[in-house]
């Protein structure tokens, strides 16, 4: 049982990173990321509210505020899904650019590059960031630990390690177990902790069927995705078109307001 099978789709796109380009900040990225003054509550509120119209640089900066806890609590994975959502806006040029402004001993970015280094088996650079990351967040040292114990076919030791992980509060490490013990049906119980997961919950509903029903949950999911400001690209695209037939077919339950925010948003997108 291989890592990527065990945590499936979902928290592979994490932890399974795979991009070795060389990113870089502009100028006005680098200026963002020298932020020092905390962000308010209200700011938060501001900012989410930029966001949900498309805002790049919104998203950009609740990133920050994810990862240095201004107005909200320190959590990687909304971090990195404010970070997943600025880059396709075109506020930064890739996702691992952000962490690329903090320090190499900034604890979120040497696990970012360590699961990296595990993507690509450079087992002993992952090995040296765990070792590292033990002096300073055991749970994310653990959580390495686990990933390299799982990719190189030892299974117990590596639920051993996302046991650690979880109780030191690793979210990552409870999904892998949870995962582990449930099947992949369990990643569904953590999609509001990382809202991304809605887009993938909604896309396998309607690449499995072609029935209404499952375009309803497909649609249902995506708002959900949509409420916690990680709607992608995909599901902008998709929710475009349900509502516009919705809408060109007479519905009801046709929203003229959500579709022409819908198409704001897809006019925003980054074109290849």
């Amino acid at each position: 049982m291989k890592y990527g099978l065990l945590l499936t789709t979902a928290t592979t796109v994490l932890l399974s990173v795979t991009s070795c380009s060389q990113a870089f900040l502009s100028t006005e990225e680098q200026e963002l990321h020298m932020m020092t003054v905390p962000v308010s509550h209200d700011s938060i509120a501001v900012l989410s509210e930029r966001a949900r119209q498309g805002d790049g640089q919104a998203y950009l900066q609740l990133a920050r505020c994810y990862h240095d806890g201004y107005g909200v609590e320190h959590d990687f994975l909304m971090m990195w899904c404010m970070m997943q959502m600025a880059t396709q806006y075109g506020a930064v040029s890739s996702s691992d650019a952000f962490l690329e402004a903090y320090p190499t001993s900034d604890p979120d970015r040497m696990l970012f590059e360590a699961m990296d280094d595990v993507g690509w088996k450079r087992y002993g650079e992952a090995r040296q960031k765990a070792d590292a990351l033990a002096q300073c967040n055991k749970a994310y040292a653990a959580l390495i630990s686990g990933a390299i114990a799982l990719e190189t076919d030892s299974v117990s030791e590596a639920l051993a390690f996302f046991r650690v992980a979880a109780d030191g509060g690793c979210l990552l490490g409870e999904i892998a177990l949870a995962v582990a013990e449930r099947g992949r049906e369990a990643v569904c119980d953590y999609a509001d902790r990382m809202p991304m997961l809605y887009c993938q919950m909604a896309r396998e509903c309607f690449t499995t069927s072609v029935s209404h029903e499952e375009d309803e949950r497909a649609a249902y999911y995506y708002r959900l995705a949509d409420k916690y400001l990680c709607l992608d690209e995909v599901g902008i695209r998709w929710m475009h078109g349900y509502c516009e037939h919705k809408a060109k077919t007479g519905n009801p339950d046709a929203d003229t307001t959500e579709l022409t925010r819908l198409s704001i948003l897809h006019s925003k997108l980054v074109k290849p």
